[in-house]
């Protein structure tokens, strides 16, 4: 295991102790580190954030304080710029959430992306986080590749962060 990722798993570990016993913290944290290494392609690297700086992060039903793959606003202002002379209102919006589902690589069975929350990092704070690019699934989880379950392509930096600020998280608007 890389030092990387053996210092994420420790830092899990000591966070999950915080709420649970010493078995059930390693167990938890080897079950993140899992999910962690399955959304990312390579290895990891670890980036001190300072703000001010916006984070979002798509939801369904999924967890909104919970989350933590977060992406750098920058990515949805480049696909709205991209999109913005060629798709108005509702056209406009399916094109954006189909580009970020393809390149977040977001399968639609846990992930039916209704909201945009952000996480506001503010002036002088600084926030760890584990940087990556997401790796490619396929649009169904569990399914076999077929026509109609393709792969999508992945790629984005993304960050996870083990801890954040709930007070720092707000909703930012629709996909829908």
């Amino acid at each position: 295991m890389s030092e990387v990722w053996e210092n994420l798993e420790n830092r899990l570990v000591q966070l999950n102790s915080l709420s649970m016993s010493r078995n059930a913290a390693v167990a938890r944290a080897r079950q993140t580190l899992a999910e962690v290494r399955s959304g990312s392609i390579g290895n990891i690297e670890p980036v001190e954030f300072a703000g001010p700086k916006t984070f979002l992060r798509i939801v369904g039903s999924n967890r909104v304080y919970g989350g933590e793959w977060w992406f750098d606003e920058a990515v949805l202002q480049r696909i709205n710029q991209a999109y913005s002379r060629v798709f108005f209102g509702v056209e406009r919006t399916q094109a954006v959430r189909a580009a970020l589902r393809e390149i977040l690589a977001l399968a639609a069975t846990w992930n039916k992306m209704a909201e945009l929350w952000a996480l506001k990092l503010p002036p002088g704070e600084v926030l760890l986080g584990y940087q990556s690019r997401a790796r490619s699934q396929s649009l169904f989880s569990g399914l076999p590749v077929s026509p109609a379950n393709r792969m999508l392509a992945g790629g984005a930096m993304q960050i996870f962060f083990p801890v954040k600020n709930p007070f720092w998280i707000e909703r930012y608007g629709n996909l829908v």
